[in-house]
């Protein structure tokens, strides 16, 4: 049995003995505890382990040990140092030969085989291909000037691991035997510094192929191949390159006498490098050369994740009633990725509009409340916070030469589309349009008074009321009620407000419910797609790179539809979704949430809530016939585009027996996210990893090559949709939202903790943490008895069990508990990872004194079963094997800790198996402190597929010493038999012609001709004619009779 570990000392003098006699690769193959030195030789050629002494831990003691190695081999008998053979074989003892040291936990290799600095490195040719360099660390790592000067052995470096590398100018300068070999595969997006990197280095291989290198973050790369050999018939193709650079970047003297670079982009080299020999070297193929995208992002506003029809058709609950019409939407899912688990980060409109625009937590940005929207500046705590945030209008507009104009609902803070210079110039060129005179305008101005102002400028007639009918205060035009509008058997045009009658809580847009007495070409989604059409065409006809939003009012309320898109579903009503966690018997007697069926009993009425999701799938359709049109204008599977589809949060819709938002049930707080730039995203890719609202600014400065400028809390979603590496420092298949839905009541408080706040900070769960099929639910403050709440999503999609309710929670079984604690520390993790120097989440300054700080309240919040040391997973199921373009990999995290005042130590940690060589470990002993949480990254590896289609035998094995006692834990590993790799190439985009999959006898007939919804050809702001006669359509008798009421006097 195989084990992977690190030896003592011991050990590793008997395994040393066996290195100096046969002169074998120290290594360790499987089934070879014993084996001649004849035999030795073919160790190579089999799958291996390497063993390796103790880490260094400074670089420093790196340092002198490499001095000891150079005096013990190259100084000479007479040169030698004092000493010097006792001191190396204190080194081997201790480390093992120089080739297998383990410096994975160093950042810093700077000046290490320095010629300069010790001579000796000019004669050495170590091979150090199997140096774990930057495999354990999780902060930058410097390696500038490593082998200035020096004479090395041609090792492969493709083993290292750069990705945290932001140093390497210098590393091979003058290293004039170093070919390169393995330097295509490493990862340097995070490198600055390259200067003299390989200067002088006349070995390099005439084929070394560097294309792949993303040089996002390069700052200087002045001199980086003065007078070497770069360069040949296959190699030296930089072309690639300018996807990545930013024009920024210095150059100067980068091919200085340099043999000729095939393939350079004139424009990098000639430009940057007048002196360098170009004359006759191939120009690069433009095609070859990414232009900038053009970025449209349409945001829809209170639309949940399973709005889409394609969505509908995976879900099994909907298999049996009739469902929505998004023809446009499903060519936009196909043509790029469609993200199955994407969330909010805040479900409320301001603040989750605000963190989708700046990348930012809740907690940074200040907008904890839709109010705070506007109100932020009545306070220095909201204020200051507000203008340090840097929205994607900033980065794009006025760093990386985008035209930015931005058409629809804003709902957030101004500061972020102004100037961050204090002029308060506005960086968003246009964002309103002016019918009247046929362009377009900038105007900081309210959603519904850009509304009104379009209907006042064309021709939708003038207002009147037929009998029953209500006045829509969004438009100002009538309308329908429907049986759950405040207003429904009313008199005609009865105020919407409590001196109208109404209670208070029958008072607001979510109670206004009915068909428009407006047609289809005066809606809210018509006027933001028309004026973002125009806003294309207008831009199409210049070069500079465009980002536009078009930001959807609907379907948030009032939930007013025209009667073109609602007839249909009008007609279907009694076959639509009803939920099926509605009137379920006592569940939300086990939730924090309350109901709206507490207030108005109605909302737990079948008949009705059908007809309110008749409304709420015709103003869906509303909207996605404008997408339909503004991809259309954009055609953007051959122009170029980057195109992300997303809202801001869901709509209860009846669930639970709520409405509206404001809640962390999958309803609320599940959102659609569609990415499609064809021929750079495959068509048809899903991605199943969780992915965050945090996480779209990150994605878009990644697609866009601006991903230095990206000071968010997220990170692009990229690596998800490319199948790239996850998981290498920390869980990244997880989700975090948050609220603290407070504001203060009092202004111009100086000191945060004076300020007094609207409502309690434990008015209902703060925090939700996803990860796989567990979604957690936590309280803000460790002492509240209020209720946190655990669901498996897979088991119970409708979130109706509590693994957490108090009726269960202090007897649940140990390994939902453990779970339960394992989620908890994700959440402690991720907010010590954004902390930052403000303190976000540690200061109780940011709850104004409702809590000591949101980490330690989450540390120490406990309302369930106290079970002492757990660990979150009975075995460990690696998730999507990734190709890294150098062996397939994939990394999960176990986690551990105690909730119980004891001792506990972890004292060893191995892999065991006939397999075990394909995994390793990031550390082998822990210890654990109370209410501490602690992780072991298991890293699966494989240079070959040889794992495919086979179970693999490997075991993670722990001794536990838990007080006096010590046992032995054993976790299976299990890796899929197979592994996905999106294929890259892939081009293609379906054809907007396909027709979406209609059930029988839903007259998708009347509005899908060949695929394509039918517009009105006389839609026109401008047509004549009074669209408020009596030609309008009327809604069944059922309800004209209700509301033929007796009118006001």
């Amino acid at each position: 049995m195989t084990k992977l570990r690190f030896l003592p000392s011991i050990a590793t003098l008997l395994l040393l003995a066996a290195v100096l006699i046969c002169n074998f690769p120290y290594t360790h193959a499987t089934n070879s505890v014993t084996r001649s030195c004849n035999n030795a030789r073919t160790l190579q050629q089999e799958e291996q382990v390497v063993i390796r002494g103790p880490p260094f831990h400074t670089h420093q003691e790196l340092m002198d040990a490499v001095d000891v190695y150079l005096d013990y081999h190259y100084a000479g008998e007479t040169a030698k140092q004092p000493n010097i053979t006792t001191e190396y074989q204190r080194i081997l003892s201790t480390y093992g030969p120089l080739e297998y040291w383990d410096v994975g936990r160093l950042d810093n290799f700077a000046n290490l085989f320095n010629a300069q600095r010790n001579p000796l490195a000019a004669v050495a040719t170590p091979n150090l291909s199997q140096w774990n360099v930057g495999q354990n660390v999780e902060i930058p790592v410097y390696l500038q000037d490593m082998f200035l000067g020096a004479s090395l052995v041609n090792f492969d470096v493709s083993f290292w691991k750069t990705d945290l590398v932001i140093h390497f100018n210098g590393m091979f300068e003058n290293a004039v035997s170093f070919e390169g070999i393995g330097l295509e595969t490493w990862n340097v997006a995070n490198g600055k510094l390259f200067m003299s990197m390989f200067s002088g280095c006349i070995s390099l291989h005439q084929d070394l192929d560097l294309s792949s290198w993303q040089l996002r973050s390069a700052e200087r790369l002045d001199a980086m191949f003065r007078n070497s050999s770069f360069g040949g018939a296959k190699g030296g193709d930089l072309c690639t390159w300018n996807n990545y650079l930013r024009t920024i970047v210095t150059v100067k003297d980068m091919f200085l006498q340099s043999k000729c670079i095939s393939m350079v982009d004139p424009n990098l080299a000639e430009r940057n490098d007048p002196n360098a020999e170009l004359s006759i070297c191939s120009p690069c193929d433009k095609s070859t050369i990414a232009m900038k995208p053009n970025i449209l992002l349409i945001v829809a506003d209170q639309m949940r994740f399973d709005m889409i029809r394609h969505v509908q058709d995976e879900l099994e609950h909907y298999a049996d009633v009739y469902k929505i019409q998004t023809p446009n939407l499903d060519r936009l899912l196909q043509s790029g990725a469609y993200f199955r688990n994407a969330y909010c980060q805040c479900a409320v409109c301001a603040p989750a509009r605000t963190t989708l625009r700046t990348g930012c937590t809740i907690e940074r940005t200040g907008v904890q409340h839709n109010d705070l929207a506007e109100e932020f500046m009545n306070n220095p705590f909201y204020e200051e916070r507000v203008h340090e945030l840097e929205s994607l209008d900033h980065v794009l507009a006025e760093k990386m030469g985008y035209v930015s104009e931005y058409y629809g609902k804003w709902h957030m803070p101004q500061p972020l589309i102004e100037s961050r210079d204090g002029s308060r110039r506005n960086v968003v060129q246009y964002n309103d349009f002016d019918y009247s005179k046929d362009e377009p305008f900038y105007l900081y101005d309210a959603d519904g008074r850009k509304y009104k102002r379009y209907l006042e400028s064309s021709s939708a007639g003038p207002v009147y009321f037929k009998t029953g009918e209500q006045m829509d205060p969004f438009s100002g035009y009538p309308y329908t009620p429907i049986q759950l509008d405040a207003r429904y058997g009313m008199p005609t045009n009865t105020a919407l407000t409590t001196d109208g009658g109404l209670p208070r809580n029958r008072v607001g847009q979510p109670n206004v419910l009915g068909m428009s007495a407006l047609d289809e070409g005066f809606t809210p989604s018509f006027f933001t797609g028309d004026i973002t059409k125009k806003a294309i065409q207008r831009l199409q006809q210049h070069s500079d790179p465009w980002f536009v939003t078009a930001s959807f009012h609907s379907p948030h309320p009032p939930f007013v539809a025209s009667w073109k898109n609602l007839e249909k579903y009008w007609t279907n009503q009694e076959k639509l979704f009803v939920p099926r966690n509605l009137n379920t018997d006592g569940h939300m007697d086990k939730s924090a949430y309350d109901t709206i069926t507490e207030q108005i009993p109605e909302y737990g009425d079948v008949e009705k809530l059908q007809e309110w999701t008749a409304l709420y799938y015709a103003l869906i359709e509303e909207v996605d016939e404008q997408v339909g049109e503004i991809l259309d204008q954009v055609e953007y599977d051959v122009n170029n585009t980057l195109v992300i589809f997303t809202s801001d949060h869901g709509e209860m819709l009846g669930a639970h027996n709520r409405r509206e938002k404001n809640t962390f049930y999958e309803e609320s707080s599940r959102v659609p996210l569609l990415i499609s730039w064809p021929g750079k995203i495959p068509q048809s890719t899903v991605v199943d990893e969780m992915a965050s609202h945090l996480d779209i600014f990150a994605t878009i400065l990644d697609y866009a090559g601006g991903s230095e400028h990206d000071k968010s809390d997220g990170t692009s979603l990229r690596r998800f949709i490319e199948g790239g590496e996850i998981n290498s420092d920390y869980e990244e298949d997880v989700v975090f939202a948050e609220w603290d839905y407070r504001k203060p009541i009092n202004k111009n408080v100086e000191d945060a903790m004076d300020l007094i706040m609207d409502r309690q900070i434990d008015d209902r769960p703060s925090f939700l943490v996803r990860h796989k099929q567990y979604k957690l639910m936590m309280q803000k403050v460790a002492s509240t008895n209020q209720m946190d709440m655990m669901f498996d999503i897979f088991k119970d999609p409708f979130e109706i069990d509590n693994l957490l309710s108090p009726d269960v929670a202090m007897v649940q079984d140990d390994t939902l508990i453990a779970k339960a604690e394992h989620l908890r520390c994700l959440l402690l993790h991720w907010m010590e990872r954004l902390d930052g120097e403000s303190h976000y989440f540690s200061d109780p300054t940011a709850n104004h004194g409702g809590s000591a700080g949101d980490i330690p309240e989450i540390r120490n919040r406990q309302r369930w079963k106290q079970i002492g040391f757990w660990v979150s997973d009975s075995s460990i199921d690696f998730g999507r094997i990734s190709w890294n373009g150098n062996a397939f990999v994939r990394h999960e995290h176990l986690y551990m800790g105690t909730r119980k005042e004891q001792s506990v130590e972890i004292t060893d940690i191995v892999i065991e198996g006939s397999d075990a060589q394909y995994f390793q470990i990031s550390r082998t002993n822990l210890k654990l402190r109370h209410n501490g949480c602690a992780r072991v990254r298991v890293s699966f590896m494989s240079s070959e597929a040889v794992w495919r289609d086979k179970s693999l035998d490997a075991t993670f094995v722990m001794t536990v010493k838990l007080g006096a006692s010590t046992t032995k834990q054993r976790i299976p590993l299990k890796v899929p038999q197979s592994h996905s790799v999106p294929n890259l190439d892939s081009s293609s985009v379906p054809s907007k012609e396909k027709p979406s999959s209609v059930e029988e006898g839903s007259q998708a007939d009347s509005i899908v001709i060949d695929g394509e919804a039918t517009i009105p050809t006389d839609i026109s702001p401008f047509r004549g004619g009074d669209m408020l006669d009596e030609s309008r359509p009327e809604l069944p008798a059922r309800i004209r009779s209700a509301n033929n009421t007796k009118d006001n006097p």
